[in-house]
C-alpha cells in the first residue's frame, strides 16, 4: 500500500496541476483553492491531507495559549491544511511549525490565512502555500478548534485523506478515490501537448495540430504516443533546458559541496537536470529518494574495486533500482575510475571519512598486460548491448579507450561515452575526437572540469566545444572548493558566447544529444 502511494506522489510530482486541473475538469471535478499562492519558489506540495480548523480567541482570556502543538500528531509525507476561515488578522505559520515540518518529513503547508517568517521558509525550501503573508502572531489569538475535519477554503470543502498538489500555479484538491485516474489522465494531457508542441515547432499549424492530435480530448491516450524514445525526449524537452550528466553530491569519496537532494533543487531552480555520480558507486538509490519529491534527479553506477569492481552484479542492482518508471532513461555505467596512472590531479579534495581514506582507493583494472580487455569487460559489454545502459569509459587510457571503441562496434548495440577525454590519463585531443567521426552510438563528454583545471587549452576546449560530433558538455563539478551550478550555468554561457556556438549548437550538445544518448 506505502509503495502504491510512493508511486502514485512520484508521477504527481511529475506533472503540473495546469494538466491535472484539466484532467479533473474531464471528469467534472473543479475543486481549486482559489487565491491560494506558492510562498516558496520551486517548489511542489503532493500529499493526504491533515486537516486544523481554528478559531478566533476571546482576547480577554488569561495565560499564554499556543495553537501550534497539534504539528506533533501529523503523519510523515501528509500536508497539513489549515483553515483560519480567511482571517487576515493574524497569521498561522512561522520558522518554529516550519522547522518541526521538516524534520518530520511533512509534505508541505496549505493555509486559508495567513504565514510569515518567510525568509527562514524559504531557506529550508519547505513548499509553503498561503492566502497572504502577515507579521502579527496567533498566538493568544486563534486557537485549534479541531483536527482531522473537513474545513472550508471559500466555497471548496478539504476531507482529511483527499490529495493535496500544488505548484507555482496554485492548489488543487483531489479525493483520494479519483486520484489515480487523475493522475492517468494528467499524464495523457502532458503527452498529447507536448506532441502539439513538438507538431507546430515543426512547422504545422496550430489548428493542423489540435486537430491531428485530438485536442479536444488531450485526456485519452493518443496511438501515435507510446512508450518510445521518441517519448522519453519529448518528455524531457518539456521539461528541462539542460541536463548536466557529470555532478558529483554527497555521498561520495570526498566531501562534496551538496547533497543529493540540495544538487537536485539547485538543478530544478535552474530548469535543468542532472545525473548524479560517486566513485562510491551507485547512485541510483539516492536519485530515485530526490525523485519522490519532484526533482529531476538521476543516477549512475562506477565499477570501481569498491563498489564491487567490474562485474556484471553491480550493473543488475544498479539496474533494479534505476527502473522506477518510465522516463528514467538508459542507466550510465562507468568503468573504473580510480586506476593506476603516474598523474596525479591538481585538485585539493578531503576525504569524506576514515574509511572512505583507507578503502576507496583500490584499483579495479579493465585490461592485461598486453592491453587486451578482461574477460570480465568483454561480459559486461555483452551486457549492455542488451539492456538500456550506457557504457561510460571512466578513467581508461586511451589505448584502453580505442580497444573499448573497436569492441562496441564488433558486438553492436551499444551506447559508448568517452569520459572527460581530455583528462590527462586518457589525453585525446579535439582532433583526435573529430578524427573518430560521428556514429549513432559513440558519444563525446566534455566536462568544465578538465579545462578548468588546464588539461586542455582554450583553443582545444572551444574546438571540442564547435566540432566534435555527438558532443555532451558537462560539469563534474561538485567540489566544496568549486562553483555551484548556477555559476557553472552563467559561466557556460559566457564561453558557449565566446566559442561562437549557435543557439542551436548549445541546445544540442546541453540537451539534444544526451537525450539521444539516454533515450531507451
Amino acid at each position: 500500500m506505502l509503495d502504491a502511494q510512493n508511486d502514485l506522489r512520484t508521477r504527481l510530482l511529475d506533472l503540473d496541476t495546469a494538466a491535472v486541473s484539466d484532467a479533473m475538469d474531464s471528469l467534472g471535478i473543479c475543486r481549486g483553492l482559489h487565491g491560494i499562492q506558492q510562498r516558496v519558489p520551486g517548489t511542489k506540495i503532493a500529499g493526504p491531507a491533515f486537516t486544523v480548523q481554528y478559531q478566533r480567541l476571546d482576547t480577554d482570556g488569561a495565560g499564554f495559549r499556543n495553537a501550534g502543538t497539534y504539528i506533533d500528531q501529523v503523519p510523515e509525507g501528509h500536508v497539513i491544511v489549515v483553515s483560519n476561515d480567511s482571517d487576515i488578522t493574524c497569521t498561522n505559520w512561522g520558522d518554529i511549525l516550519t522547522t518541526m515540518a521538516n524534520l518530520k518529513g511533512i509534505a508541505g503547508t496549505v493555509i486559508n490565512g495567513h504565514a510569515r517568517d518567510l525568509e527562514y521558509v524559504r531557506k529550508l525550501d519547505y513548499p509553503l502555500f498561503t492566502r497572504g503573508v502577515y507579521m502579527v502572531s496567533a498566538k493568544n489569538r486563534t486557537g485549534v478548534r479541531a483536527l482531522n475535519v473537513p474545513v472550508d477554503f471559500d466555497g471548496v470543502t478539504v476531507t482529511p485523506g483527499d490529495w493535496i498538489f500544488g505548484d507555482e500555479n496554485g492548489v488543487l484538491v483531489i479525493a483520494e478515490a479519483h486520484l489515480a485516474e487523475v493522475i492517468r489522465r494528467a499524464e495523457n494531457v502532458n503527452r498529447t501537448e507536448t506532441l502539439i508542441i513538438d507538431a507546430i515547432q515543426s512547422g504545422i499549424s496550430l489548428e493542423q495540430a489540435r486537430r491531428q492530435f485530438d485536442y479536444s480530448k488531450p485526456w485519452e491516450v493518443q496511438e501515435t504516443h507510446a512508450d518510445t524514445p521518441a517519448d522519453f525526449v519529448s518528455h524531457w524537452k518539456a521539461r528541462a533546458d539542460f541536463i548536466d550528466i557529470h555532478y558529483h553530491a554527497n555521498p561520495d569519496t570526498y566531501t562534496r559541496r551538496f547533497s543529493a537532494l540540495e544538487a537536485g533543487r539547485a538543478y530544478k531552480k535552474l530548469g535543468g537536470a542532472v545525473i548524479l555520480k560517486s566513485h562510491l558507486g551507485d547512485t541510483c538509490s539516492v536519485a530515485d529518494t530526490c525523485r519522490t519529491s519532484g526533482l529531476p534527479v538521476f543516477g549512475s553506477t562506477s565499477l570501481n574495486a569498491i563498489s564491487g569492481g567490474v562485474h556484471l552484479s553491480v550493473i543488475e542492482r544498479a539496474l533494479s533500482i534505476h527502473r522506477s518508471n518510465a522516463q528514467c532513461g538508459r542507466l550510465i555505467v562507468d568503468l573504473p575510475t580510480v586506476v593506476e596512472t603516474a598523474h596525479k590531479s591538481t585538485l585539493t579534495r578531503l576525504y569524506a571519512n576514515t574509511s572512505a581514506a583507507e578503502y576507496s582507493q583500490q584499483i579495479a583494472p579493465i585490461s592485461d598486460d598486453t592491453g587486451a580487455l578482461l574477460p570480465q569487460v568483454l561480459d559486461v559489454l555483452a551486457f549492455c548491448s542488451a539492456n538500456d545502459i550506457v557504457i561510460s569509459s571512466g578513467h581508461a587510457r586511451k589505448p584502453e579507450i580505442m580497444a573499448l571503441i573497436d569492441a562496441c562496434a564488433a558486438l553492436g548495440g551499444i551506447r559508448l561515452l568517452l569520459n572527460q577525454p581530455a583528462n590527462p590519463i586518457s589525453g585525446f585531443t579535439a582532433q583526435d575526437l573529430v578524427a573518430l567521426g560521428a556514429t549513432d552510438w559513440l558519444f563525446i563528454e566534455q566536462t568544465t572540469l578538465t579545462y578548468l583545471l588546464g588539461y586542455q587549452d582554450k583553443a582545444d576546449f572551444f574546438q571540442v566545444l564547435s566540432e566534435v560530433p555527438n558532443l555532451i558538455y558537462s560539469s563534474d563539478l561538485g567540489q566544496t572548493s568549486q562553483m555551484t551550478p548556477d555559476a557553472w550555468l552563467q559561466k557556460s554561457r559566457d564561453w558557449f558566447a565566446q566559442a561562437g556556438l549557435s543557439q542551436a549548437r548549445i541546445d544540442e550538445i546541453t540537451l539534444c544529444t544526451p537525450l539521444r544518448m539516454l533515450a531507451p
